[in-house]
């Protein structure tokens, strides 16, 4: 069953646009145990919002994830294992139009987003419903 998530990212850093240029990316850098945990559940075919942080605050496309978790190849190992975990994303498609977060502040189908109350992670599930009325207000 596929299950559906969003990563966020700085755009000066790594942006939407970035990711389309490249057709895939290691997905790596993330140093929360929370944010960790749920990488550690991500499967090839998940679906995956690409939020820019920062001033833009927006839901930018759809992405998949086209690898299994795997070490974070970012993180120096001084000793012992590597805590950490990147998976691969490839865009999917651009969306018409940007989701903002206060669009969905204000929307009913948001009310237990995780992207609301736990405004710090950077690696957030969806539920099916949240995911369907992304779809919905990206192409309006």
């Amino acid at each position: 069953m596929e299950s559906y998530w969003l990563l966020k990212t700085e755009p000066r850093e790594y942006s939407w646009d970035d990711l389309l240029r490249e057709k895939e990316t290691c997905w790596d850098g993330v140093r929360n145990f929370e944010a960790r945990n749920f990488i550690k559940k991500m499967k090839i075919k998940d679906q995956v919002f690409i939020y820019h942080t920062g001033k833009e605050r927006r839901i930018m496309g759809l992405a998949e994830v086209s690898s299994d978790p795997y070490p974070d190849p970012s993180f120096a190992l001084e000793e012992g294992l590597n805590p950490w975990f990147s998976i691969n994303v490839s865009p999917i498609q651009s969306f018409e139009r940007k989701v903002t977060l206060q669009e969905m502040k204000t929307h009913p189908s948001f009310e237990e987003c995780l992207l609301l109350s736990r405004a710090r992670l950077s690696v957030i599930p969806f539920n099916r419903k949240e995911f369907q009325e992304i779809r919905k207000l990206s192409v309006l």
